[in-house]
Parts: C-alpha cells; structure tokens; sequence
C-alpha cells in the first residue's frame, strides 16, 4: 500500500469532513417534512415537551460521539450545550464550511452550492 502525503491526506481528510457534513444537513432537511414528532406538535406545551425530549436524545448521542472521538469536548463543554449556554452554528455557517466540497480534486460540482 503506498501511503499519502501529509498534505494530500489532510486535503481528502478535509474535503470528506465536508461532503459527510453536507449528506448530514441533507437528511436534516428531508427529514423535517415527514418526521412524526412534527405531526404530533400541536401547541406551545407540545413543543416545550418535544424540545426537551429531543434535548436529551441529542445530549446521549453527543455524549456517544464525544467517546467515539476520544473525548475532543469536556463534559462541562457537553453539559453546556445541553443547557442551551453554546449557541448552535447557523444553518448558513454550516452550508458555508462545505462550500466547494470535492470540485477541485474530482470535478464534480454537487457540493458547491
């Protein structure tokens, strides 16, 4: 096996990072159409109730990630964002960070927009 270069492999790691990003916010946005919670949210309770469930369905999957990942966020870090205290990144700033993706080393032009 012939192994890359530094920078070569830090280019692919990169542009990988961006295209998973771009595949998560499109399941993000297909999925809000036709989630069932959405359905059922029908008043001001409702959604305070729904919020808080998916606030600690996503603090157990964060807390997963961050064991996966080798720890990269302090559990006071993940206990903050679970209070809501770390603003989330803006769907803009995320679509910004994959801007691009792959066209300069295969062509394809999907991820730039």
């Amino acid at each position: 096996m012939v192994g890359l270069k530094r920078e070569i492999y830090e280019q692919l790691l990169t542009e990988m990072g961006k295209i998973i990003l771009y595949d998560e916010l499109a399941h993000g946005a297909a999925l809000e159409a036709r989630h069932p919670l959405y359905q059922l949210v029908k008043t001001e309770v409702d959604a305070r109730i729904a919020l808080e469930i998916v606030r600690k369905y996503s603090t157990i999957r964060l807390k997963g990630r961050n064991f996966q990942f080798g720890h990269p966020l302090s559990e006071e870090r993940i206990e903050a964002i679970a209070r809501g205290e770390i603003e989330p990144a803006k769907v803009e700033i995320l679509k910004s960070a994959y801007a691009g993706a792959i066209t300069r080393i295969f062509g394809f032009s999907a991820f730039t927009k």
